[in-house]
């Protein structure tokens, strides 16, 4: 939908830089902390951290229900995703197993 109302036009812009600023950070994070020899998954924790309180912060900040309601299904997504991952890996272990027994 094309939109001439200034104020969506200018949220949407700025939802992008937003958008393209979680982007950039990760890019050049991910690459700076492959090379650092303490780094964890506490790091990658830290650094969604940093992601989550930026995109929720411009969702408070400016009202943003779209970019809210992307992050409720990003939410969503990722819990019944590991939710459903187990049961999966645990029957494709028992799977696995027993080809390797049969032979």
């Amino acid at each position: 939908m094309i939109t001439t109302n200034a104020h969506e036009i200018s949220l949407e812009r700025v939802r992008l830089w937003i958008v393209l600023a979680t982007i950039a950070i990760n890019i050049v994070a991910v690459s700076l902390l492959t090379l650092a020899p303490w780094s964890d998954w506490r790091t990658g924790a830290a650094l969604n951290a940093v992601d989550n309180c930026l995109l929720v912060g411009f969702v408070l900040f400016r009202s943003d229900a779209l970019l809210a309601r992307f992050i409720v299904l990003g939410s969503w997504s990722a819990s019944l995703s590991s939710r459903l991952t187990p049961g999966w890996s645990i029957t494709r272990a028992r799977w696995t197993i027993r080809l390797a027994g049969a032979r």
